[in-house]
């Protein structure tokens, strides 16, 4: 039985327990002379009545419970020199951040894009928009509605290494995706 099949069982079994305890609860019991209720009988009321056994208390929050997305372990996408193309790496972390974005829809992130030092200033923050507007397209192509999401370019003014050789750069090519309270 695959998962989607055995949630939907163990959903189906907590409301027949809870369908069949409201029930029970509204019935009267038989009372003898002294005013207590008697149960002559070991079975529960749900193997009475449902033929299933009562679920326990981990079974029913499981149940209950909502897909949860897991908070996204990465926060920066890289790109190549003059470049906001997104690598199969940088798609596999923005999947990510769509399935608890989409899970949260109360959640916004800022998209920050970002340049190593070579080019103009005006180029570079062209350039770092472009790449913020990349990841926005994707992600909301994967169902994060715009407003979730907001675009700034910082080009090559915020770079994360301050150096200047090739090691440096490839670190300064990014997008950061920075959650909002």
């Amino acid at each position: 039985m695959g998962l989607r099949a055995m949630s939907k069982f163990k959903l189906l079994q907590v409301m027949l327990v809870t369908g069949t305890l409201v029930i029970a609860g509204c019935s009267s019991a038989p009372t003898d002379d002294a005013g207590t209720a008697e149960d002559t009988t070991t079975e529960t009321t749900e193997e009475r009545t449902t033929g299933l056994m009562p679920l326990d208390e981990a079974e029913v929050a499981e149940a209950e419970a909502p897909e949860v997305a897991p908070t996204p372990s990465e926060d920066i996408v890289y790109f190549e020199f003059d470049s906001f193309a997104l690598s199969s790496e940088a798609r596999s972390v923005l999947d990510e951040h769509v399935a608890y974005l989409r899970h949260n829809a109360d959640a916004v992130v800022v998209l920050e894009g970002h340049t190593d030092e070579r080019g103009s200033a005006e180029y570079n923050l062209a350039l770092g928009e472009n790449r913020a507007k990349s990841v926005q397209d994707y992600m909301n192509l994967r169902g994060v509605e715009n407003s979730q999401m907001y675009v700034t370019s910082f080009g090559e003014m915020n770079p994360a290494v301050a150096e200047s050789n090739e090691e440096a750069w490839a670190q300064n090519r990014r997008v950061e995706i920075k959650y909002q309270n």
